[in-house]
């Protein structure tokens, strides 16, 4: 049975890929007044960086990364000594019809362990097929929109990304809670008072609407969306399918 998780209808493809690891120390600036030919993914791993645009400014600390689209004007500043930054560069053509609007503005985002990806870049800096897999990775992330969460819950954030990101693997709770370095007991109180619900209940609502996707759009039948998306018990799954048919 055809995975379907990993289809190949992005509608774009990625070529002509580089990477660099930079260290500068405070107040070196950067102005590229016609951007930068190719889009590039931006990850601060020590100090903190300017990235001024004509309309919007981000201030990157460690972990922080950005996404800058190709040939927007820009002024970057290192502003501690000591700076590293580790940037991804690529070509990303249409397959078909028009990019997604991420490659169009720029996006800046915390990523789950953002410093090990990078950290695995930096092994493999001349392996292509490495790095063509890690973009496409990369991307995934910055194009899957995830809440604003408030600040009375931002330290369930890393939890609810990685939910929405990897919601087909079977992770206990507690490696939830371990990505917000809370306790178990703490990160299932706050995780229920933020989503109303717990976080199985949360990950199987994601579950139960990706495979409603799936069946509609006919790639797959019942069972397979099931399989798919992560459900090993299919009693269970169809209780939950049938609940979500009829609350819709």
């Amino acid at each position: 049975m055809r995975n379907f998780r990993y289809s190949d209808s992005l509608g774009y493809h990625i070529d002509n890929i580089g990477y660099a690891s930079v260290e500068r120390n405070e107040g070196y600036t950067v102005p590229y007044k016609e951007g930068k030919k190719r889009p590039s993914v931006i990850m601060l791993e020590e100090g903190a960086m300017r990235y001024a645009f004509d309309d919007v400014t981000f201030i990157l600390e460690k972990g922080d990364s950005l996404f800058v689209p190709a040939r927007l004007p820009y002024v970057a500043t290192y502003l501690e000594d000591g700076t590293q930054m580790n940037m991804l560069m690529f070509n990303a053509l249409p397959d078909k019809g028009e990019l997604p609007l991420l490659f169009f503005s720029p996006v800046k985002k915390r990523l789950p362990r953002a410093a090990a990806f990078f950290a695995e870049l930096a092994q493999h800096a001349t392996d292509t097929p490495f790095l063509l897999g890690k973009i496409y990775e990369l991307l995934s992330l910055f194009l899957h929109e995830t809440a604003d969460v408030p600040q009375k819950y931002k330290k369930i954030q890393p939890a609810i990304e990685a939910i929405g990101r990897l919601y087909f693997e079977n992770k206990p709770v507690s490696y939830y809670a371990e990505l917000c370095n809370m306790s178990e007991s703490n990160f299932r109180k706050l995780f229920r008072a933020y989503t109303g619900r717990s976080p199985i209940e949360y990950r199987n609502l994601i579950r139960i609407s990706e495979a409603q996707k799936l069946i509609e759009e006919g790639e797959c039948t019942t069972t397979e969306a099931a399989c798919v998306t992560g459900f090993n018990n299919l009693s269970f799954f169809y209780e939950l399918y049938r609940k979500y048919r009829e609350n819709k």
